[in-house]
């Protein structure tokens, strides 16, 4: 089996960042394919 670590941070209300948030990259580094590994890439699966 493979040992998976990453390094992600969330608070109590549920938001999540990768490491090393900064105004350039506000969800951190990777961030953005955390998002889309979390959400999925379709737009039509994050519809309420």
């Amino acid at each position: 089996m493979t040992k998976v670590i990453f390094d992600i941070s969330a608070s109590l209300d549920g938001y999540v960042t990768a490491s090393d948030v900064r105004p350039e990259e506000p969800m951190g580094d990777g961030g953005q394919q955390l998002h889309e590994w979390a959400f999925g890439a379709d737009a039509r699966g994050r519809e309420i």
